[in-house]
């Protein structure tokens, strides 16, 4: 199978980071804002028109001229349709309607997708029947990402992307020709949340409360308490999703530290990029602390120095031995490579 590169360099980093195994394509494109839409005219001209490169093409203005077999989500689908086929803008049309956290432009998807060139029908890349392959939804060719911003985890999407939001120079790897039409059938499996998805449990614990100060959850110790000698968390929001956060796990999350026996804020994410992490690479705290919690949760850790960073952090000018208090928010969690 030939492989069209429909992922975008910009986000080879985390990519490579984190989903090495799940994803085998390379990276390469552009993308542009979404619209949320879907959208399916209904024009049915079906007149020809002969261009420069001696194609007769059928315009290609409504995906109703599409035909996608009903199979189980996450099955490959049978994608027939009449050739050749040119549209003028890109078509977008929801098929299966997921009930999953809705994507962003800038958050983590897993897909399975199937890619069809309506110049002569032949499928040129696809991953059905194997792992998902990840990327963020903006990583893609422009036409791809249209299709997946706003689309609920466990959607099925059907797309022609136009030459100009796919290859306008084509792609000589995959056969794809510049003003080559492309058509793909997306399973949208997986996506990140964007903040802690659940019910609230508790606000605090016998070490620490929370409490929300411009949109950021910033914990305190309790005045006169004493910092455990052990790590403890605590599930501030409890999630619903069955996918717990495993220890060799890459996770992606927010997430702020307070020094405990100062109340210093001394780091955090909220307001800014989400942090990308490989948990057995950090603090013990954090890796007693958030294996076995849900994806989606909210947890408060409150870690002695033994768990942390006995000898203190000269970069950021930490004095040895001081317990430290986090909130984290898990928005994603995937495995790593075993490569």
């Amino acid at each position: 199978m030939i492989t069209a590169n429909i992922f975008q360099v910009k986000k080879v980093r985390v990519a490579a980071l984190m989903l090495a195994a799940a994803c085998a394509l390379t990276f390469v494109g552009c993308s542009d804002a979404a619209d949320e839409s879907p959208t399916t005219p209904t024009d049915t001209n079906t007149s020809t028109t002969e261009t420069p490169d001696g194609v007769d093409w059928k315009p290609l203005t409504s995906l109703d001229q599409i035909q996608v077999s009903e199979t189980e989500f996450g099955t490959e689908p049978e994608v027939t349709f009449e050739t050749p086929l040119k549209a003028d803008t890109t078509l977008i049309s929801t098929l299966v309607q997921g009930t999953g956290v809705p994507v962003r432009s800038t958050g983590l998807v897993a897909i399975y997708y199937a890619g069809y060139n309506t110049r002569d029908g032949v499928k040129f890349d696809g991953n059905f029947g194997t792992s998902p392959s990840a990327n963020y939804a903006n990583g893609f060719i422009t036409g791809f990402s249209k299709a997946l911003e706003g689309q609920a985890v466990g959607s099925r999407i059907l797309v022609a992307i136009t030459s100009s939001e796919g290859y306008p120079d084509g792609n000589t790897n995959a056969g794809i020709n510049p003003g080559d039409t492309l058509v793909f059938v997306i399973d949208l499996v997986d996506g990140q949340y964007y903040e802690p998805n659940g019910a609230v449990v508790a606000d605090g614990n016998d070490y620490a409360t929370v409490t929300d100060q411009g949109g950021v959850p910033v914990p305190a110790a309790r005045p006169g308490v004493a910092a455990p000698t052990e790590t403890v968390a605590t599930t501030l929001i409890q999630s619903d999703n069955p996918r717990p956060v495993m220890a060799t796990d890459y996770v992606i999350l927010n997430y702020v530290e307070v020094n405990y026996n100062t109340g210093e804020i001394l780091s955090g994410s909220y307001g800014g990029d989400n942090v990308v992490v490989q948990l057995d690479m950090m603090i013990p705290g954090w890796q007693k602390g958030l294996v076995g919690q849900s994806v989606g949760s909210r947890v408060l850790l409150v870690v002695p120095p033994a768990d942390a960073y006995p000898d203190g952090d000269p970069s950021r000018n930490l004095p040895a031995d001081q317990p430290l208090i986090f909130v984290v928010d898990i928005l994603y969690a995937v495995l790593a490579s075993s490569e």
